[in-house]
């Protein structure tokens, strides 16, 4: 007898519930909704892209909330390392790898080719203050604004 079976015959077992849900009935064990095994890897899938591809324990716990299965923790765990977008971004030792971006290419810059201009302020008092930095020397040149 499935568990849906055995709720509909009046089982006293106060963990299994059925909850009606627009006009399906779905079987929910402590509160959680019992997932069929074909809409698993949907769940599964559709939880792994839209919470940023979690390690597999993160989103178990999420999804734990919410709905439950035999296993579920294993049939999560299979799912996430499978997941190529995963492989790829946590190289090394499953470990996120951070600031590996490649060095930028760095041209030849002569005096007063590049300057960077910017205005901070208000001052109390003082209104502002234009800074001026010469890329090629780190030359500061601070001019004061009244306005």
């Amino acid at each position: 007898m499935t568990i849906k079976a055995a709720c509909l015959a009046g089982s006293n077992n106060p963990d299994y519930q059925l909850m009606p849900l627009l006009g399906c009935t779905l079987v929910a064990y402590q509160k959680r909704v019992i997932a069929p095994e074909s809409l698993r890897d949907g769940l599964i899938s559709w939880y792994h892209q839209n919470l940023g591809h979690p390690a597999s324990e993160r989103q178990f716990k999420t999804m734990r909330h919410t709905f439950y299965w035999p296993n579920m923790e294993a049939t999560i765990s299979r799912f996430v390392k499978k997941c190529i977008i995963c492989k790829r971004a946590k190289l090394h030792g499953g470990k996120q790898d951070y600031g590996l971006l490649p060095p930028r290419t760095m041209r030849t810059v002569n005096p007063f080719d590049v300057v960077h201009v910017d205005l901070i302020g208000p001052y109390e008092g003082q209104g502002y203050e234009i800074t001026m930095i010469d890329q090629a020397t780190r030359c500061l040149k601070l001019l004061s604004s009244p306005t």
